[in-house]
């Protein structure tokens, strides 16, 4: 048999061991034949279990006797299930039977040397074998030779462990540390104290140290200082036998630099299950947490943009994403003059907090006047190294110094328009970086949309309103000039107007009327959305209010054959402008009484408490849905329903009773389930009517 040399687990022969045999080791030989070796179960039976073969059979390892002739004499229990012989196929027959064929040769040269010189070779020491099985095939065996004196003859004992498993184990360990050693995670080992064991190539590559500058070292050389408890903490787990996995942290390089890691952490047990010390995997998360923060920047900056009112506080928010996200120093948002020969300065971000202190190149309202040339340049995103040479706004000497050293610049634009540029600054020498710069680039070009957007909108609103001031006050004249002919043609040719002659002067009157109405809205409107409106307060009284204009209603709610009620508490007088908050019920009603069908009901209340009085028009109506509640007091806004029902309006009143509730301090707002039926309702504060003297010196309310 041939010892096994190869590590790797394969069985081969070497020139050493070419002699090596079960008997290459007697001091001498007879040549005459022993006595017959006994049958194996008469000799298990004379033994009773007391002498060699009890403690034989019951042995784990092979154990296999034979004679001076190469003959097997004794075959034990483990022997028949490590090469599947019974004893009875086994004894009498020659060693080789379990000697692999190709290496029998040597076996017999080896008998054949040890005959001439008598000379053992492997006695007492064990060697590494090849052993063959019954059903061919091979695995590897340590092999342990004794010999002794029976009758005369010298007899050998040989035991023979399978070390298949260990072997399966040391190749298992191998490979184990091969990965390890190869692998590009950082794998570290532990002692309970802390101190590092072992420290593969990975870990050399992530922390910059080799080897033997960390062995035996506390692993709190690459903690960072704000984190003290951190290593106690996962040592105390391990203690225990649990894994920590997972973990997110920071930790130190060589160089002093902060590398994000993900670690996990596991015990490692001793042979007895103890644990021993722990296995610290390190991953390098610093990629995918800068993807992360990019990510989070474009999401933080979108969200500005949508719930910004105006383009400047829109660039303000979208320029503190972008420097937070990316983790640099300093910025602003700068905004092109109309004409492209200047620049301002309309936000400025710091991620340090350094209040009184100039912390930039520039600040907030500072110009900066732009060369003739490099003007392409300036609308292409830049990443700028050399920040002296790039012509931009505070690159100069301003920015050296603030020790910055590098900028991005990103131009905000639509298409062939410019409005201006954000620009961010890093105190750090940074090398160009596009997976940063491609999505920076994309939300500044966003912004830009954004800009163009609210710039269209603010025209197209001013265009409105000149319009709608316009059409008001052209429609005025000629109103006002059919309804004072018509009143006249109505009391001087009335005895000679026919009953339908009347009857045609009453509906010029009431369309001019109706007509006048919607003038007077829409230059009511134009007041408010300038700014111009005003209350002209009085002392208000409520309950009158709300009873007149539940009156005035009636004959249309009788018209559309819809109930009208009225429930009014009673409320002290107020400041408030009377006409105005008429204004406000007759537009609540009307909308209630035309979006509630046949045989609906509309009701009117009017409470109060705490200070504040409460109207409310409640009706029994087709409701509006959840989307389109929000936008019902917008200008020109009309339900989907009163498009589908084709119910007359412009979409004005809701915006005007919205006007004017708010300009008297209130609030305005519904309730509505569809199918079910709309309340709205109005929050006045409870002010004290205002008086003014009187030409005798005392008090009187306006009336």
């Amino acid at each position: 048999m041939e010892p096994q040399s190869a590590p790797q687990g394969e069985i081969d022969a070497s020139t050493d061991a070419a002699g090596d045999s079960f008997f290459d080791g007697v001091a001498e030989y007879d040549t005459t034949p022993p006595p017959g070796p006994p049958q194996p179960d008469a000799a298990r039976e004379r033994d009773n279990g007391i002498g060699f073969n009890a403690l034989a059979e019951a042995a784990p390892d092979a154990i296999v006797c034979g004679d001076a002739y190469g003959r097997i004499t004794y075959w034990n229990r483990a022997a028949e299930e490590d090469f599947g012989y019974t004893s009875a196929e086994a004894v009498g027959q020659p060693l080789t039977l379990i000697i692999p064929e190709r290496f029998r040769h040597l076996h017999e040269d080896g008998m054949e040397r040890y005959l001439a010189t008598g000379k053992p070779k492997i006695i007492g020491r064990p060697v590494e074998l090849a052993g063959l099985r019954k059903d061919g095939t091979e695995f590897p065996v340590e092999l342990s030779i004794g010999t002794w004196t029976s009758y005369g003859e010298v007899q050998f004992t040989a035991i023979l462990r399978n070390i298949d498993d260990r072997r399966s184990d040391e190749l298992a360990r191998s490979a184990l540390g091969a990965i390890v050693e190869t692998s590009d995670d950082a794998i570290t080992g532990l002692s309970l104290e802390g101190e590092i064991t072992s420290w593969n190539r990975g870990a050399g590559r992530l922390y910059g140290y080799s080897e033997s500058e960390v062995l035996n070292k506390p692993i709190s050389i690459l903690v960072p200082e704000d984190r003290p408890d951190e290593v106690t903490e996962y040592l105390e787990a391990v203690r225990y036998g649990e894994c920590v996995e997972h973990l997110e942290t920071v930790r130190i390089r060589k160089d002093g630099k902060p590398v994000h890691v993900s670690l996990t952490v596991s015990p490692i047990h001793d042979s007895r299950g103890d644990v021993v010390g722990a296995s610290v995997v390190a991953r390098d998360i610093s990629d995918r947490r800068r993807q992360d923060r990019y990510r989070a920047a474009q999401h933080a900056g979108a969200t500005a943009m949508a719930e910004a009112s105006e383009p400047g506080e829109a660039a303000a928010d979208v320029l503190r994403a972008i420097g937070e996200g990316i983790e640099w120093d300093f910025g602003g948002v700068w905004e092109a003059s109309e004409d492209g020969a200047t620049l301002v300065c309309r936000a400025t971000w710091t991620n340090h907090d350094l209040e009184g202190r100039r912390v930039g190149p520039y600040e907030e309202g500072e110009v900066f006047e732009l060369p003739e040339s490099g003007g392409e340049r300036r609308r292409v995103p830049r990443w700028i190294e050399d920040l002296p040479q790039s012509g931009l706004p505070g690159c100069g000497e301003d920015a050296l110094d603030h020790a910055l050293k590098t900028a991005i610049w990103l131009p905000i634009s639509a298409g062939p328009v410019a409005f201006g540029a954000i620009q961010i600054f890093s105190r750090e020498p940074m090398l160009e970086d596009d997976e940063m710069l491609q999505p920076m680039q994309a939300l500044a070009a966003q912004l830009g949309h954004f800009i163009e957007r609210k710039r269209a909108e603010r025209e197209s609103e001013r265009l409105k309103d000149e319009f709608f001031a316009l059409i008001s006050h052209e429609l005025r004249t000629p109103l006002t000039s059919i309804l004072g002919y018509t009143e006249l043609l109505a009391e001087m040719e009335s005895e000679n107007l026919s009953e339908q002659g009347r009857g045609f002067v009453e509906v010029i009157d009431r369309n001019a009327k109706r007509e006048m109405r919607l003038v007077r809205d829409l230059l009511l409107l134009v007041r408010m959305e300038a700014g111009t409106f005003t209350i002209e307060s009085a002392s208000a009284d409520l309950p009158a209010i709300v009873a007149e204009a539940v009156e005035a209603a009636r004959p249309r709610a009788a018209e559309q054959g819809v109930e009208l009620v009225a429930n009014t508490e009673s409320v002290p007088p107020c400041g408030a402008d009377p006409h105005r908050l008429a204004q406000v019920v007759d537009n609540l009603l009307s909308n209630a009484i035309k979006f509630t069908p046949d045989g609906g009901s509309v009701e009117a209340r009017l409470t109060s408490r705490d200070g504040v009085a409460l109207m409310e028009v409640q009706d029994s109506g087709m409701g509006i849905p959840p989307d389109e509640q929000d936008k019902l007091f917008d200008r020109m806004y009309r339900a989907s329903a009163a498009a589908d029902r084709h119910i007359a309006g412009v979409g004005l009143g809701l915006t005007i009773v919205k006007g004017i509730v708010e300009a008297h301090g209130g609030k305005v707002g519904l309730t509505s389930e569809v199918g079910e039926g709309t309340t709205f309702f109005v929050e006045l504060p409870l002010r004290p009517p205002v008086t003014r003297p009187d030409a005798d010196g005392g008090e009187e309310a306006p009336g």
